[in-house]
């Protein structure tokens, strides 16, 4: 029987040894941006792939031969190209897909009786930088917490709050990441906005159950913002002014790597308080949004994310500007 096992185990190790492996990074040919969750296929094999977060990908057990490996990722052109995997081998292939319009062809919308079936609930949700640039705007702002908000299985209490309420949790059960970073009571104006700047971030990941146990200290749900890399190709820039806020986004490359930078101000409470007459008052709130990436190799690179949001609320005695004032400070860095 042992000598049974001992073969049994020698042939596996031959085996394994007998075999190569592919790894590669996937990314947007016109910005550098990684796409997360390409498909990739080695045609034949019944190998494949998704990549991640930062776009990497890897496949391995893949026996030595010539191949054919295909790329996709929904709005972008495929990409395909031959490869050769050697014998205890890594074959590296980075891959830059170019943007094309989806083509979509004729939509037929017919009835059919009700069924009742049982659907299966899914815990995790993503939403990436297409959706969250779509989402409803209050004030011509777009804002990803309430864009969460209209998800399967997240309750909205009032249309001034943007506290998450998930599967009958409460707001405190919730652990909401950027970049790893823990960011705690995620709001300004008292509830209203959230301190993310959608044209900053990439995508974003709800787990409304069954997280992994690194996210043990929650018991209702995780909320993942991943923030954009910036454009490695050239330097790029962007403005916008809203009857609330205006912001401004710059990103580009530098030497190994790149970087962005995003940042937002309000100015309505501070214009409505001069309106309406109320003197003394003084209130409004920023957020910045930073990045840097070095590539160190082409499987490791280092990222230095970054947040800065607060509210700032001060009062002062009209008749006697110099004399008594007072500044009140409270939010979020990391």
């Amino acid at each position: 029987m042992r000598i049974f096992s001992l073969l049994i185990s020698l042939v596996t190790t031959l085996t394994s040894a007998r075999t190569g492996a592919i790894n590669g990074v996937v990314k947007d040919k016109s910005t550098g941006e990684p796409l997360s969750y390409a498909n990739v296929e080695l045609k034949g094999s019944g190998l494949g792939a998704s990549t991640n977060a930062r776009g990497y990908f890897y496949i391995g057990g893949v026996v030595p031969g010539n191949y054919e490996l295909v790329v996709s990722y929904i709005g972008f052109s495929p990409f395909s190209r031959r490869i050769a995997v050697q014998e205890n081998g890594l074959t590296t292939v980075n891959v830059e897909l170019i943007p094309e319009p989806v083509q979509l062809g004729e939509v037929q919308v017919s009835a059919e009786r009700a069924r009742f079936e049982r659907e299966v609930q899914i815990s995790a949700q993503r939403l990436d930088t297409r959706q969250l640039v779509q989402m409803p705007k209050l004030g011509g702002e777009a804002d990803l917490i309430r864009g969460i908000q209209l998800l399967p299985g997240v309750i909205t209490v009032s249309d001034f709050s943007n506290k998450l309420y998930i599967r009958g949790g409460s707001p405190d059960q919730n652990l909401i990441l950027l970049d790893g970073i823990t960011v705690y009571n995620p709001s300004h104006l008292f509830g209203i906005f959230s301190p993310f700047i959608s044209e900053a971030v990439s995508d974003v990941t709800l787990l409304a159950g069954g997280f992994p146990a690194q996210f043990g200290s929650r018991l209702s749900s995780v909320l993942a913002v991943s923030t954009r890399e910036g454009n490695s190709r050239r330097y790029t820039g962007e403005g916008a002014i809203s009857t609330i806020a205006a912001k401004g986004l710059a990103e580009g490359p530098i030497p190994g790597g790149s970087f962005l930078v995003a940042g937002r101000r309000t100015y309505l409470p501070d214009v409505l308080l001069k309106l309406f007459g109320v003197p003394g008052l003084n209130y409004y709130f920023y957020d910045l949004m930073g990045k840097i990436n070095y590539h160190l190799n082409s499987a490791h690179r280092l990222s230095l994310s970054g947040l800065g949001a607060e509210d700032v609320l001060s009062f002062w005695d009209p008749e006697n500007p110099a004399g008594f004032k007072t500044r009140m400070a409270w939010g979020n860095r990391g």
